[in-house]
């Protein structure tokens, strides 16, 4: 599943060189978990943060703009 979602989605869409891997000159979004997601799917709940266009979002962060959204919606 992790594999589709990356490499293989960078594949799919021929930008193999812009995304899909962990390398100089890559887009910088990736996902940072507490736990081997290979192992345990549940790690992907746990984010210890995310690298957003090379900007780093720890989990607090995150938590306050999911709780943003949450607020808006209402």
């Amino acid at each position: 599943a992790l594999r589709a979602a990356t490499a293989e989605a960078a594949r799919f869409a021929e930008a193999t060189e812009e995304f899909g891997t962990i390398r100089e000159g890559s887009r910088a979004d990736l996902v940072v978990v507490a736990g081997d997601p290979l192992y345990d799917l549940a790690a992907l709940r746990r984010p210890v943060g995310v690298m957003l266009r090379g900007e780093w979002l720890p989990r607090e962060r995150l938590e306050a703009l999911i709780s943003d959204a949450l607020s808006s919606e209402h």
